[in-house]
């Protein structure tokens, strides 16, 4: 794969540094890094705000993987801190594929970028029509493939050969997609197929592990709970069906098909040459996602994987999906002004989180214009760090200094005694730490104040739980 350096304009070498929040984002950095041949050098999100506020930076080009709204907060921070011919250039790039019914709202917050990296032509294309009605000097777009894909979108024919000689099948969960009792109904249809099939292994490989810290998405609920409650009900375990941890490239490999409602492993595994099936057990609609495989072929229940029904993949769409252009960053784009952005010339919401912790410092924000045009205003609602205080709470717990940032939302909490976003804080923190004791009580409170079914506590209850059984 020849390799593409990320130039300017004027054909100058950039000096370029990744942003990133979690953990996904990170291996895109470190993929892209590696298929490029350059060393990537990335920083949390948390980490380049507070650098924000200092208006320098040794680097003069940013590659965001960070999430779309998490764009306007950065963008924010340099609007205010950097002059415009001072601030790095910003590129947006993305950590996997957009599923319908978010596609148009992620591409709308990357307008703020001068350059959105697109992972294929038909998401190029939608870009570009959206950003020509959003501004007069849109961002420039361009396509590259993700480094996180293969190289084999050539072999259709093959991969469809393969599913039959398959001896292993890996259910990749997804945290937030489907819900808890349609995904009951996937482990349960599983384990049927592990036992009427005992020459062939079945693998539910969950997106994290009980008690695991939440990065990217929260999770509604375990595939570890689900699998563990579902094999209890039988005298005996299969041995053939079983929950997997190994991560998702070794997983990936001959003798092996990928199952999954709508995750991107489905496309890693089909640019590597394996057989994907997206399930349509639960049906196809655009809150599943699995609408985004439409005309792939890789469309089919979980009976019809041994059944006569041919398996055949649409090369053409996986081409369209993964591309067949190589892994490249060369830019020709300027930096825009300020002013060109969309969010800079629109006094509508939304403000991003912003806005939450403002009006818990009794500042009154009626838009997102209010943040952009008065600098004091917007410096008032962060602390002289550049952070907001749950900003610096997590930070540190990320590094656990647990006590530190514990501290920090102790503070929060006394002030404003409702702001569940500092007792959640407060709760991951604490089991983090071990301190279960004091994570249950911080726990009560945050259900008493939320009620018992608040999906965060819920999830917390599970976390603590399962932090505790592993003592």
């Amino acid at each position: 794969m020849a390799v593409k350096f990320l130039k300017n304009a004027l054909n100058r070498e950039l000096s370029p540094l990744g942003v990133v929040s979690n953990d996904s984002q990170s291996k895109m950095a470190k993929s892209l890094g590696r298929t490029l041949g350059q060393s990537l050098d990335t920083i949390e999100l948390d980490d380049f705000l507070q650098q924000c506020t200092t208006g320098t930076t040794d680097h003069d080009a940013l590659i965001c993987f960070i999430a779309a709204r998490d764009m306007l907060v950065l963008w924010l921070h340099l609007h205010h801190y950097f002059a415009h011919e001072e601030r790095p250039l910003i590129i947006s790039y993305p950590v996997g594929i957009n599923l319908p019914g978010v596609i148009v709202g992620a591409y709308q917050f990357r307008e703020c970028a001068d350059l959105v990296v697109c992972a294929n032509s038909s998401e190029a294309e939608l870009a570009n029509s959206l950003y020509s009605d959003m501004s007069a000097t849109p961002p420039r777009t361009t396509v590259t493939k993700l480094p996180i894909f293969g190289d084999k979108t050539d072999t259709a024919e093959r991969i469809s050969e393969r599913l039959d000689k398959a001896d292993r099948f890996v259910f990749f969960g997804q945290p937030d997609i489907p819900n808890l009792a349609e995904a009951e109904y996937i482990v349960s249809k599983l384990e049927r197929l592990a036992d009427q099939h005992r020459d062939k292994v079945f693998l539910i490989k969950p997106r994290f592990m009980r008690g695991e810290k939440f990065t990217a998405h929260k999770p509604k609920y375990n595939y570890e709970t689900v699998f563990l409650e579902i094999v209890e009900k039988r005298e005996r375990r299969l041995p053939n069906f079983a929950i997997t941890f190994e991560p998702v490239e070794s997983l990936i490999s001959d003798g092996t098909v990928a199952l999954s409602v709508s995750s991107t492993a489905l496309l890693e595994a089909a640019s590597s040459g394996i057989p994907a099936v997206a399930l349509t057990d639960l049906g196809i609609r655009e809150t599943l996602g699995n609408s985004y495989f439409m005309g792939s072929g890789m469309l089919r229940n979980l009976e019809s994987l041994f059944g006569d029904e041919p398996y055949k993949v649409n090369s053409s769409w996986l081409e369209d999906k993964i591309g067949n252009q190589e892994v490249k960053l060369q830019l020709q784009a300027p930096k825009r002004s300020y002013n060109d952005s969309f969010w800079a010339r629109n006094e509508f919401l939304p403000i991003s989180e912003l806005d939450r912790y403002a009006r818990s410092k009794n500042r009154d924000i009626s838009s997102f214009g209010d943040l952009v045009n008065d600098p004091d205003l917007f410096r008032s609602i962060i602390d002289s760090d550049g952070h907001r205080p749950i900003d610096r709470a997590r930070a540190l717990k990320r590094k656990k200094k647990y006590d530190e940032a514990i501290k920090i939302s102790l503070n929060v909490v006394q002030e404003d005694p409702k702001n569940g976003l500092h007792m959640r804080n407060l709760v991951e923190t604490y089991i983090l730490k071990g301190s279960y004791g004091e994570a249950a009580k911080w726990l009560e409170k945050l259900k008493a104040h939320k009620g018992e079914n608040f999906p965060p506590a819920v999830e917390l209850t599970e976390m603590l739980t399962a932090s505790q059984s592993a003592r």
